[in-house]
């Protein structure tokens, strides 16, 4: 699935290193979404979200984090938690 090229200019040995990491927080919005669209509870799902929330407002002082994660918390359906959930800001906030 992932790949990646670099150009060679000359004949040679070449190092490089690959750098990896797991995105916890985008991983749980795909699959609330997805579980979500299924039909399934994500109840438990959600409080993991709340809680990825929370700590990122340990580290980072962001209104606009606070402000996503007041609004998951009083959303009226577990439908407005997904939308503000999976919203593409936040997925953006949370990785700066």
């Amino acid at each position: 699935r992932w790949s990646g090229q670099f150009k060679v200019e000359q004949l040679g040995v070449y190092f490089y290193t690959i750098r990896a990491w797991v995105d916890y927080f985008r991983s749980w919005q795909q699959d609330i979404a997805k579980k979500f669209k299924l039909g399934m509870d994500i109840k438990t799902e959600m409080d993991i979200g709340i809680h990825f929330l929370e700590e990122a407002l340990q580290d980072k002082s962001q209104a606009e984090i606070k402000r996503f994660l007041t609004a998951i918390k009083k959303a009226k359906n577990v439908e407005q938690q997904v939308k503000w959930a999976t919203d593409d800001q936040l997925t953006a906030l949370m990785r700066n």
